[in-house]
């Protein structure tokens, strides 16, 4: 059976489903098509860059955030630090 056959969806008296003049497998393909669509479409709440909520996250798990960088997360000094203080943490879990 192939799937543009007129056949696919029967009821038992043998009639195709048709809903405003279209099959059903039809508007399926459609809705599911824009379902996906929409789907990738929406970011991740985690994607969205937000330096001091990062920062709060990472400073749950590590316990040290110097004063110094407080209120600056978002500066390229405060990265800078922070790459060389934990590059080994990084290269080890990658």
């Amino acid at each position: 059976m192939t799937v543009s056959s007129n056949s696919f969806f029967f009821l038992k008296n043998k009639k195709s489903i048709q809903i405003f003049g279209r099959n059903l497998f039809w508007y399926a393909a459609v809705f599911g098509t824009i379902t996906a669509i929409r789907r990738a479409s929406i970011t991740d709440e985690l994607l969205v860059i937000d330096p001091e909520g990062a920062m709060s996250m990472v400073v749950e798990h590590t316990h040290y955030m110097p004063k110094r960088w407080r209120g600056k997360e978002s500066t390229e000094m405060v990265r800078i630090e922070f790459e060389t203080l934990f590059q080994v943490l990084f290269q080890v879990l990658v």
